[in-house]
């Protein structure tokens, strides 16, 4: 279920960066860095293919990426 700041993508492409690395061999720097349970990813591109009552400015099947920072703790709205 979409809840109002959710935004769903469908993938197309992904890129694996240094970080992706370090949290695959669960190092000192992922252990320590990491928060647990969190889900991983970014580095992706996809197209838009549902989204919350909040988002505005988005069409269907737009093309979309993805960067995996959190501003604030907000959703976009």
């Amino acid at each position: 279920m979409i809840e109002p700041t959710d935004l769903l993508v469908r993938d197309k492409k992904t890129g694996i960066c240094g970080t992706d690395i370090h949290i695959f061999r669960w190092d000192e720097w992922a252990r320590k860095t990491v928060p647990v349970p969190m889900v991983v990813g970014h580095e992706f591109a996809g197209e838009r293919v549902d989204l919350g009552s909040a988002i505005q400015g988005l069409a269907y099947g737009q093309r979309v990426t993805g960067e995996g920072y959190l501003i604030a703790m907000h959703g976009l709205a």
